[in-house]
């Protein structure tokens, strides 16, 4: 016996020379396949007595695929099992699973076509809901067990590939190891090269095995690099989400108020000029352009919604809604206008010749467009001129005039105002149409849904009394057949027995009145 410990394939190959009787390996899988082809076959075959009324063929399949299983699985014994086999049984699993899912989805078809459309034609006669309640959980459950199935029998397969390779590398160490004690001294360099070739393969076998080694480090270090990311990512969301919560609690209640139409009448009299939207200078087109706000942003927003609102809407009341918009805007800008206007001529008139040259534009109205319009005003215009003509020779008090402006400003404040609660009076009335228009046409929907379904029904009913009725006068007419044949029968009957008898029709009268006698 040799000093050294021998290998595993040394042992095997001093055995024998032959690689086709080299010991195997066990197979895990195989015990455990083959009771579960035995359980299935059973399943399958009990499965009859529920898929005789459409399905029966789902179950032959499997009785078949499950039968062969158990016939290529007889012996587990690697050496004696056969691989091809064991591959045609795992693709007739497969087979047999899709032939569940197609008998399933039969069975959906057949109840949808004997229970619901049943209620308008009479399709055919179900066999009853309990044996299609039992076909659904038994074919779930198969469905279940073939899952099962195919997952044991692909780890099977993959045992006997692993052990296919095993054999075959142990096989050629064993034929290695055998012819070299038959070398003769001579031929040393004939074992030197093959020694190196052996030692060659082994070292490009230990170095694929390192790659697959440094490429499943990679794998790893590439998952945990996106697993960090990714965490990454979620604390950002967290944090973007946090802000988003912060930044609506802090723009709650305005964003509330805004979007309530009941108080735009009470916003409109706080609005003033510092709060319109300043313009950016366009150097290329020379054109003032409104900067793009937040305000701006859910300004145009509410427009869009009030658009697609409005789309809704009856054309008379969108008309309607359109000139109360128009009447408002305009009288916003009359009041505007008459405000500035009367608020130009009360300075003016109370500091005199200390605004000769210089007007109240450019300081109190930086926008463009505003100290256009108030350039344009003739009331303004006239006055500034006989301000400048006369700047001390005017011969009207200031507090008078001043009194007699605040006067015309509360007055038109107040028409103002009343023009907004009209304003919003209007929106209201026109907002509660809409809601009513919309309520009568989801009413009409559910209406003439239901009219629909009961139509239907009673045209269902119709249909099947007047399949009856068909019925019953095919009956009867049967009936009136069959009487008529037995009149008949009764009249052969009786000529026959009279000529048995020997009887005539004067024997035959007396035998009639015969009964009467007595």
């Amino acid at each position: 016996m040799p000093d050294g410990p021998l290998t595993m394939a040394e042992k095997r190959g001093s055995r024998t020379t032959h690689p086709a009787v080299t010991a195997p390996h066990t197979l895990e899988f195989a015990p455990s396949c083959k009771q579960l082809s035995l359980v299935l076959l059973g399943m399958l075959v009990i499965s009859f007595t529920v898929t005789w009324y459409k399905v029966w063929w789902d179950s032959l399949i499997g009785v078949g695929v499950m039968a062969y299983g158990y016939w290529a699985l007889r012996d587990t014994n690697p050496a004696n099992l056969d691989p091809a086999r064991v591959r045609h049984f795992h693709y007739g699993v497969v087979t047999s699973l899709v032939c569940h899912i197609i008998a399933l989805g039969e069975v959906t078809y057949f109840v949808i076509k004997v229970y619901l459309l049943d209620k308008i034609i009479d399709v055919e006669d179900g066999p009853g809901v309990p044996l299609f309640v039992f076909l659904y959980l038994y074919l779930l459950i198969e469905i279940g067990v073939t899952s099962f199935g195919i997952e044991r029998t692909y780890n099977l397969c993959q045992e006997i590939s692993r052990n296919e390779y095993f054999l075959q590398s142990e096989a050629r160490v064993a034929m290695d190891a055998g012819s070299a004690p038959s070398t003769p001294n001579g031929a040393d360099n004939g074992s030197t090269e093959q020694q190196q070739e052996h030692e060659r393969g082994r070292e490009e076998y230990l170095a694929g095995v390192q790659r697959r080694i440094e490429s499943y480090e990679n794998c790893v270090a590439a998952i945990s690099a996106a697993t960090t990311s990714l965490q990454e990512l979620s604390r950002h969301l967290d944090a973007m989400q946090q802000a988003t919560q912060q930044l609506n609690a802090f723009t709650g209640g305005w964003l509330a108020v805004w979007k309530r139409p009941d108080c735009w009448s009470m916003n409109g009299e706080q609005e003033n000029g510092d709060e319109r939207p300043k313009r950016s200078w366009n150097s290329s087109t020379k054109l003032t352009q409104p900067r793009r706000t937040a305000g701006t942003n859910l300004q145009r927003q509410s427009e869009r919604g009030r658009g697609e609102v409005q789309t809704q809407i009856p054309r008379p009341t969108r008309r309607s809604s359109q000139q109360c918009h128009a009447r408002a805007d305009a009288s916003e800008t009359e009041q505007q206008t008459l405000t500035r206007e009367l608020l130009e001529r009360a300075v003016s008139t109370a500091f005199g010749g200390l605004l000769q040259a210089s007007t109240l534009d450019a300081t109190a109205f930086p926008d463009v467009q505003e100290s256009e319009q108030s350039e344009l005003s003739s009331i303004r215009g006239k006055e500034n001129i006989a301000l400048q003509e006369r700047p001390e020779d005017s011969p009207v008090k200031p507090e008078l005039k001043v009194g007699t402006i605040f006067k015309e400003s509360s007055s038109l404040s107040a028409t103002y105002r009343q023009r907004r609660c009209e304003h919003a009076e209007i929106l209201q009335q026109t907002t509660s149409n809409m809601k009513a228009a919309r309520e009568f046409q989801r009413r009409m929907k559910h209406a003439a849904f239901e009219h629909r379904e009961r139509k239907l029904a009673v045209q269902a009913l119709q249909a099947r009394i007047q399949r009856e009725i068909q019925f019953l006068s095919a009956t009867a007419a049967d009936l009136e057949k069959r009487e008529f044949l037995l009149d008949e029968a009764f009249e052969s009957y009786e000529s026959v027995l009279r000529l048995e008898l020997g009887l005539d029709d004067s024997n035959q009268q007396q035998v009639e009145t015969s009964p009467q006698r007595y």
